[in-house]
């Protein structure tokens, strides 16, 4: 699913995920308490949600400075893409409110609060298909979780570090940031990347 995001990603996880994923992290007494303060119907609720895998994505824009100052989210490129029910999801959606709202495009639902977003995310944006993508994870097609983030996308970084120009000439060589993680006869294995101009 990290794969398709838009090819000017800044950052993005991905995960696929199988049927009971979250009963198997937590007990029946943390599903209650978290039920009551959410207001959704866990775990079935969040696994609707997360579909058969899914993919929370940072576009280019984002201003780390900003974020707190956006009460509704609107302008936010931020995401959920997920790959599941799309009419079961758009309910549970539905319940959550503002400042979620979703889009879909067949089995492919996108969560988010910015609507122009959203509908970047449903296309094949391609992020797979480029260098920097290809460099950080070479075995993304094999992995059960990745993790994503490009250091040069939309100048997010340099924002981050100010006027330290310290800081900035530290980070100014680094390129994109991969994790691949996958389990082969019970075992978690990861891969760490970090790749430089």
């Amino acid at each position: 699913m990290v794969a398709t995001l838009p090819d000017d990603t800044a950052a993005a996880i991905g995960v696929g995920l199988a049927d009971g994923w979250l009963a198997g992290l937590a007990d029946d007494d943390t599903l209650a308490d978290l039920s009551e303060l959410t207001g959704l119907d866990l775990p079935d609720d969040a696994e609707t949600l997360t579909g058969r895998s899914a993919a929370l994505a940072v576009g280019p824009g984002i201003d780390p400075e900003s974020l707190m100052e956006d009460a509704d989210g609107t302008g936010v490129p931020v995401g959920l893409k997920v790959d599941g029910d799309a009419d079961a999801i758009g309910r549970v959606v539905d319940r959550l409110g503002s400042p979620f709202e979703s889009d879909s495009d067949g089995d492919v639902v996108v969560i988010g609060p910015d609507a122009d977003y959203r509908q970047q995310l449903l296309d094949d944006g391609g992020l797979g298909d480029t260098n920097v993508y290809q460099r950080a994870l070479p075995d993304s097609g094999d992995a059960a979780a990745v993790v994503f983030v490009d250091f040069d996308a939309g100048g997010w970084l340099d924002r981050l570090a100010g006027d330290d120009p310290e800081v900035a000439d530290n980070v100014e060589p680094l390129e994109a940031l991969g994790i691949s993680a996958w389990i082969v006869d019970d075992t978690a294995h990861a891969v760490v990347r970090v790749t430089t101009d």
